[in-house]
């Protein structure tokens, strides 16, 4: 197998999860920001376009909540600017979205620190092959070739393994979120 094509393969899939664990929350925010759902839309498309043509590293940045965020935040307010449809009340609100509130950092803090127990409780739950897969294939960063090398199984069984205890992690996590919400 080529190395350079496996390379790709697994930018593309965490480029994807990127893509996957952020729209929701930067959708809200840009629609907050301009009020339009098309435009939004097409920033936060751009803003992704524009990632994947430049391949940055995934792992190159710590907050990607807040990379993005402000990345759309720029792009949008340029869109309304060339429109010219910014009102005052409209640079007001962007203004105060902008920077957000010590209450907010707290509650992302919060709800950070929660999400991340909830996924340490959910791995502890898993059988012993899944959870070693998992920490193999996302803290060790190996590949699924590696791992299936490592334990002797095929890359397929791997694969499954790994896929069926991320929807086992999945679903143990949104089950503990709608329960609070």
């Amino acid at each position: 197998m080529d190395p350079e094509k496996t390379a790709t393969e697994d930018y593309q899939q965490e480029f994807e999860q990127l893509f996957i664990d952020h729209f929701p929350a930067l959708f809200a925010y840009g629609f907050r920001l301009s009020g339009d759902r098309d435009l939004t839309k097409d920033r936060i498309q751009s803003l992704f376009l524009e990632l994947w043509e430049k391949r940055i590293p995934l792992d190159s940045v710590s907050h990607w909540q807040a990379y993005l965020k402000k990345s759309l935040h720029r792009r949008i307010l340029k869109e309304l600017q060339q429109k010219k449809r910014l009102t005052s009340d409209q640079k007001d609100a962007l203004a105060a979205l902008a920077e957000p509130s010590y209450e907010e950092l707290l509650i992302n803090a919060q709800t950070e620190a929660y999400r991340k127990q909830k996924v340490r409780n959910a791995m502890e739950e898993l059988p012993l092959v899944e959870k070693e897969m998992l920490e193999a294939r996302f803290k060790e960063g190996f590949s699924y070739e590696e791992i299936a090398k490592q334990t002797g199984k095929s890359k397929q069984t791997v694969y499954n393994q790994i896929y069926n205890a991320m929807k086992k992690l999945k679903k143990a996590v949104l089950h503990s979120f709608s329960m609070v919400i």
